[in-house]
């Protein structure tokens, strides 16, 4: 600029696609969520929540992307006009797709299922036309780090792996396996693999069936835990398994070792 040669501009590096974007945009996020009066939640800090009496309201943030859910239209429709006051933002409506899962509601029940994302699987790895398995694992197989077969890809096996836990948010029968095929990311042998890819067939087999919520009168919290003693022919530790309900429905679930 003319007279003004020697300037030097500084650059918001929030406004750039690089590391420091992220941490600027959940500054700025977290900021406007408290004037509002939302505070955030204790054991989730991506879950904001707004109390006014008996009124609730709930946000979700991954990234960009908004879950909001509430029981009073009126305070909804406030805190979305702020929003889009602020923000630019597109309203979709009612949750039909969330990071990979998908959900059908309905009057007295609600859906969650994954099967696109398990057809997404199925297409990366070229398993499209596979003969699905009826069973997760075959009985009498031992699963140890040490193996007479020849070592597999790595790179493929970790990816299988990753794509698989991530449907352990909706599997709950596969995740004592996931938590037990993890252990080989390492140095994978073929056995190894073949094992994963059934699993893998297993949930092709399994991809609608999907988990259900009921509308309960009452907030009934139940749990169950369970574990193998010394399970494990490498380590004998042992690993544990649970799962937390609300009345039919389960909403929490892990198993470790």
């Amino acid at each position: 600029m003319e007279g003004k040669e020697s300037f030097v501009c500084k650059l918001k590096k929030s406004l750039y696609r690089i590391k420091q974007a992220p941490r600027a945009w959940y500054k700025k996020i977290l900021g406007y969520f408290v004037d509002i009066g939302f505070s955030k939640h204790f054991s989730d800090f991506d879950l904001y929540v707004l109390n006014q009496g008996n009124d609730v309201v709930l946000i979700h943030l991954y990234v960009d992307d908004l879950l909001i859910t509430w029981n009073n239209d009126e305070i909804i429709q406030e805190c979305i006009s702020k929003l889009k006051a602020t923000f630019d933002m597109v309203d979709l409506g009612l949750l039909h797709y969330y990071l990979g899962m998908q959900v059908y509601q309905y009057k007295d029940c609600t859906y969650l299922i994954q099967s696109k994302y398990i057809s997404d699987i199925l297409q990366k790895f070229r398993m499209e036309e596979c003969i699905y398995a009826v069973i997760s694992i075959s009985s009498g197989i031992t699963i140890s780090l040490s193996s007479n077969s020849q070592l597999a890809d790595a790179t493929t096996y970790k990816q299988l792996i990753g794509s698989l836990l991530y449907l352990t948010i909706s599997k709950l029968d596969i995740a004592f396996l996931m938590n037990l095929m993890d252990r080989f990311m390492q140095k994978p042998y073929v056995k190894h693999l073949n094992a994963v890819k059934q699993i893998l067939r297993y949930v092709t087999g399994t991809k609608d069936l999907a988990l259900k919520y009921f509308r309960f009168p009452s907030f009934v919290l139940s749990g169950f835990i369970n574990f193998d003693y010394g399970g494990d022919r490498d380590d004998r530790k042992s690993t544990s398994t649970y799962v937390c309900s609300i009345g039919l429905g389960a909403i929490s679930w892990a198993s470790k070792k």
